[in-house]
């Protein structure tokens, strides 16, 4: 097994500098600046994002206005949520549409319950008398 030895020394060589390299950047100032202001600008990146899904899930659920707010103002906000919106669809497209497919419904199971039509008039029977 010397392989084995060679590649756990070149392993821990190899963590050994990576430390270091790291802890080299650690100590300058300028690296721990940036990366504090990294942190910062992903957290609030995160934060916007948050707030845009959950305006658009507000819209989707009915809830005017709450989409046009912008992702700042909602990160800023102070206190408890506003209550859910009242049951039923405000919406008259949702209406329209729920309408329709009732129609469509309807129109449906009169087809599949009359008599099957093809298309096609029924042949005609011979005349032919057969002696």
């Amino acid at each position: 097994m010397p392989e084995n030895k060679e590649i756990d020394d070149l392993a821990a060589q190899y963590l050994d500098l990576w430390q270091e390299q790291l802890g080299s950047l650690a100590r300058k100032e300028d690296t721990a600046e940036l990366m504090a202001k990294t942190l910062e600008l992903m957290n609030s990146g995160s934060l916007a994002f948050s707030a845009m899904a959950q305006a658009a899930s507000d819209s989707l659920a009915g809830q005017p206005g709450k989409d046009t707010q912008d992702a700042s103002s909602q990160t800023q906000q102070i206190g408890p949520q506003t209550s859910a919106p009242a049951s039923g669809n405000p919406d008259p497209n949702v209406a329209q549409l729920l309408k329709r497919i009732a129609a469509l419904e309807e129109r449906i199971i009169a087809l599949e319950s009359g008599p099957a039509k093809t298309g096609r008039k029924p042949a005609r029977k011979s005349t032919k008398r057969s002696p």
